[in-house]
């Protein structure tokens, strides 16, 4: 049985273990991925968002560069969670355009 929308609406510990399981899959760590995509939606740069997370600003940049190099099912996955975790995150789409 498949991940359905409605258990990632009705749930954000659903939400949670999603991110948890695509985070495993790229060696991220499942907070500050959450973290990092959080600030970035607000539109800091990473020297700000590594300052918010604790973490170096080449942290930052190795998940931004995971962040492009994700399969699109998976990142696709990642939008949907965050936008339901922080609202609208559209400009994910945008950040791994070329």
């Amino acid at each position: 049985m498949g991940l359905e929308l409605s258990d990632l609406v009705e749930n954000e510990d659903v939400l949670e273990d999603e991110l948890r399981i695509i985070a495993g899959k790229y060696g991220l760590n499942p907070v500050h991925l959450k973290e990092i995509v959080r600030y970035s939606s607000r539109g800091l740069n990473q020297s700000d968002i590594s300052k918010r997370v604790g973490v170096s600003r080449n942290t930052v940049r190795k998940y931004v560069e995971k962040l492009k190099e994700m399969n699109k099912s998976d990142f696709k996955k990642l939008v949907v969670i965050t936008s339901l975790l922080f609202g609208g995150m559209y400009f994910l789409y945008d950040m791994i355009r070329e």
